[in-house]
């Protein structure tokens, strides 16, 4: 009985905190979660010459079956980047626990969203570790032109960054 309940209870956590996702936002959601990270890290001021400068980053992250970041195995840019910046951002990975979604992309016109999600879940816990790619500032600047002229929910911005701040605070 006693493994029994230790087993349900495994499952339960394994269920509950996988952050497997397959609707059409993981990859923005990834795209906030390091921003607020660079943010965080780097500054204000650093970020807004790094948009400014059109910077565009991606992360190559191991993460376990939860969607734990367990390395930056590498940074990519179109520039050089200091390595002062990519000490601070794995020093920062390794020391806290970042969770990041886990993004499939599944045609969901054969299979219901339950079945797709059920199917990647499985895809990804057979394996010990996968690698993700997250990009910054990603698909946060897709429709960037779009919003410069128009306002983001109908408010105006002036800059790259306070572009980026209405982003992170909408959601």
């Amino acid at each position: 009985m006693r493994t029994l309940i230790i087993i349900f209870l495994q499952f339960i956590f394994q269920q509950c905190f996988c952050q497997i996702s397959i609707d059409s936002d993981c990859l923005e959601r990834n795209s906030m979660t390091v921003s607020r990270i660079m943010l965080e890290l780097l500054g204000q001021e650093t970020v807004q010459q790094m948009l400014d400068n059109k910077t565009r980053m991606l992360f190559i992250l191991g993460v376990d079956s939860s969607g734990y970041v367990s390395e930056i195995k590498r940074i990519r840019t179109q520039n050089t980047l200091d390595k002062n910046v990519e000490k601070k951002l794995k020093r920062y990975f390794g020391k806290h626990k970042i969770q990041m979604r886990i993004c499939y992309s599944i045609d969901l016109s054969s299979v219901s969203y339950e079945r797709g999600l059920q199917i990647a879940r499985s895809d990804f816990q057979n394996s010990k570790k996968k690698y993700i790619i997250v990009g910054f500032p990603g698909e946060l600047f897709t429709h960037y032109e779009y919003y410069k002229t128009r306002g983001y929910k109908g408010i105006a911005f002036n800059s790259k960054l306070e572009y980026l701040m209405l982003r992170l605070n909408d959601k």
